[in-house]
């Protein structure tokens, strides 16, 4: 009787959600949080990454700056179901807005990342807090793992997605020298990636005795076993990798929309006669892909690295000028979507799903 007591009252006490945080803990959270805003918008002007003059420039043309934008909601939202379908592959229980808001402020820590997707790393600390699995133990290991597999299925959709675009517009691409290199190169990366993920997760690499025996030397080889286990067994989940992969084409379909619809005010030249010239559709949904994908390095959308790849594929493979000035609209307005995470950070509050009642309690 008293031992079923004292399991009671244990039970009772697990399930009491905690105090809530001090006055001077919200000071300073609120503190913290004022100052990091502050210091994103100063480190994004002194840096030049977002200017006035390019600010007033889009505001001439706000309609087209606001259809564009408006790309990213769509976007936002397949991205974080896939996310939730890769955790739910990796046996990992986590909420949908959950992931919506901590995606958000991951874009938001993206403006100050050396690198386009570097808020993933802080979005990755936030997530192993209001996610859980089912051993209980801490899962930031395989989370951080999750959200850099995450993005290489992206990637990989990215050049899934320039395929067929490659493949319905054939006659064109055929009769380009230029083009049909471009899709060569697609094609290479696209069943490269296919037979290395293949390999990786085939059962006998996973039960390879001599596998393990490397694995082990490595620091801390329990816990990559682990994750490694956990990458291992998406060979099982093929349906949910495949609608992650669909999600993915329609998440760089928006992207590409919204590249397309700035470039109705941009202004082209011909590299061959310096006269205006138009962006055919077909060539232009061909490039794009390998563009954006070169605007994932530098800093809050490829500053930099991906003007530069956009104005070499658009002189070499189009033969127009004004590539680099494109993706820089296409830039400054994913710096400003990224700023809508500034009210999630400032107001989110998590809850993690209690695993045993399928309750929510406070995290």
């Amino acid at each position: 009787m008293a031992d079923t007591d004292s399991e009671n009252l244990d039970e009772l006490v697990s399930q009491t959600p905690p105090p809530p945080p001090s006055m001077l803990r919200t000071v300073l959270g609120w503190v913290f949080k004022i100052v990091f805003l502050v210091g994103i918008f100063y480190y994004l002007f002194r840096s030049g990454k977002l200017k006035v003059a390019d600010l007033r420039q889009q505001l001439q043309r706000w309609d087209l700056a606001l259809m564009a934008m408006s790309m990213a909601i769509p976007a936002l939202l397949v991205c974080s179901l896939r996310y939730k379908l890769l955790l739910r592959a990796l046996n990992i229980t986590a909420r949908y807005g959950d992931i919506l808001s901590l995606s958000m402020i991951g874009m938001l820590f993206d403006l100050i990342s050396p690198v386009s997707n570097g808020g993933d790393l802080v979005k990755a600390v936030y997530l192993s807090k209001a996610t859980h699995s089912p051993t209980g133990k801490s899962n930031l290991g395989i989370i951080l793992f999750s959200v850099v597999l995450d993005r290489i299925i992206g990637l990989f959709a990215l050049f899934t997605f320039a395929l067929i675009v490659c493949v319905f517009a054939w006659p064109m691409i055929s009769a380009s020298p230029k083009l049909l290199g471009l899709t060569k190169l697609i094609v290479l990366v696209c069943v490269g990636g296919l037979l290395g993920f293949f390999v990786l997760v085939s059962e006998k690499l996973e039960q390879s005795a001599l596998r393990k025996r490397l694995m082990h030397v490595i620091p801390f080889h329990e816990k990559i076993e682990r994750i490694y286990t956990g990458f291992a067994g998406l060979r099982h989940h093929k349906m949910i990798l495949f609608e992650m992969l669909g999600l993915s084409i329609v998440n760089h379909a928006c992207s590409c929309a919204a590249i397309l619809i700035l470039a109705h005010g941009a202004v082209f030249t011909s590299t061959v006669t310096n006269l205006p010239a138009p962006l055919e559709l077909i060539p232009c949904l061909a490039v794009l892909p390998l563009g954006l994908f070169m605007t994932t390095f530098g800093p809050a959308g490829g500053l930099g690295g991906g003007n530069l790849a956009f104005e070499w594929l658009f002189n070499t493979v189009l033969n127009l000028n004004g590539g680099g000035a494109l993706v820089l609209a296409f830039q400054i307005c994913g710096i400003l979507f990224r700023l809508t995470g500034v009210p999630v950070l400032m107001f989110y509050k998590h809850k993690g799903a209690n695993l045993s009642t399928g309750a929510d309690v406070p995290v």
